[in-house]
């Protein structure tokens, strides 16, 4: 009797969840593009993210999600997300469709109807699972990511570089790491004190103070920012520990690349720690599988431009609905790299070669 009220308990939480979520995400989106289509030549000021009216709407949500899955015993993700995924799919905006028919076609995925639509789907759900993850940090440990993630490769020891694109459900797949080494650390470039989100949007200020907690419990203070991190990543390395580094970083003033057929610029922080570390450089990647997650662990990759790109590729072709959605849409809006000459005929031979 008591398992079936339990069971009850969590389904209404379920439920309330999910139409919160919902309703806010959208359903919302949904009511205001009926009302611009109805009348386009009025401009919604009030409704925009970032204007008041939008601040005050996303912290009351989130204030409210909050308050309900504090009162949840256990991790809820899928119930919740799978009607906002549903919702979203339909009211999203036209620029995120083609960035979805662009992302089939630089992946090598055929861009029908039936994928395309199955791919947005399943990034309304991916980047929904991370945010609704996110705001239960303080229940994820290794042992529940240990428990919910296959892993499907291995570290060497010695320490190594691993790099990864920016993706949903990222930090599942950093705390199935943990589980795997001794020490591990990170470059981030977000701010260190938290009075300087002073202005910015409430629910963006406590999403990140939520975070917090849990990268000092993951790290245990290895978070190096960029001013420092030349200097304590390469510590770091030669004490045997592995160092995380988001390799997508678009707004570096790097030599042009190409990435899935885009002209991009890239960090080339992965290749010098390579080159002064002598540890090799290691891909990673949080798969979608059903309702959990898979993390994959590739092989060393050579030290290089085109070794590093080739990697990247490897990571958002086998996630693509994972990837980030701003870093996507600054790549979709990159111009095309040119396939005649020789500029890139390396990056092809190695990519062939592999």
């Amino acid at each position: 009797m008591l398992r079936n009220k339990i069971s009850s308990g969590d389904m209404r939480l379920h439920t309330a969840a999910a139409y919160l979520v919902a309703g806010r995400r959208g359903i919302t989106r949904l009511w205001l593009q009926a009302r611009t289509r109805i009348c386009p030549q009025r401009e919604w000021r009030s409704h925009r993210p970032h204007s008041p009216m939008g601040k005050a709407q996303r912290w009351f949500y989130f204030c409210l999600l909050h308050a309900v899955l504090a009162h949840c015993p256990r991790i809820i993700w899928h119930a919740p997300v799978l009607a906002l995924a549903t919702v979203r799919t339909v009211a999203d905006a036209s620029c995120s469709r083609r960035l979805t028919r662009d992302l089939c076609m630089a992946c090598g995925i055929p861009a029908t109807w039936r994928n395309r639509f199955r791919l947005q789907w399943e990034r309304c759900y991916q980047h929904e699972a991370d945010l609704l993850l996110g705001l239960q940090v303080a229940r994820l440990t290794p042992e529940w990511a240990a428990a919910h993630i296959q892993c499907d490769g291995g570290l060497p020891p010695g320490g190594a570089i691993l790099v990864t694109p920016h993706h949903a459900n990222m930090r599942l797949g950093i705390l199935r790491i943990v589980a795997m080494v001794e020490k591990i650390g990170a470059i981030t470039g977000e701010p260190r004190d938290p009075a300087q989100f002073a202005g910015a949007d409430p629910t963006f200020q406590r999403l990140w103070e939520q975070e917090r907690p849990l990268a000092e419990r993951v790290y245990a203070g290895r978070i190096f920012h960029r001013a420092e991190a030349g200097r304590k990543g390469l510590r770091l390395l030669q004490e045997g520990g592995y160092l995380i580094i988001l390799a997508d970083d678009l707004s570096f003033a790097g030599p042009p690349q190409p990435l899935l057929g885009r002209t991009v610029r890239l960090p080339r922080g992965p290749l010098w720690f390579a080159e002064h570390s002598d540890k090799p450089i290691i891909p990673f990647m949080v798969m979608p599988m059903h309702r959990e997650w898979r993390l994959w662990i590739g092989d060393p990759i050579a030290a290089t431009r085109d070794g590093l790109m080739y990697a990247l590729e490897q990571c958002i072709g086998r996630a693509p609905a994972s990837w980030d959605r701003i870093i996507a849409m600054i790549w979709a809006q990159s111009p095309a790299w040119p396939m005649d000459g020789d500029d890139n005929g390396g990056a092809n031979a190695h990519r062939n070669a592999c």
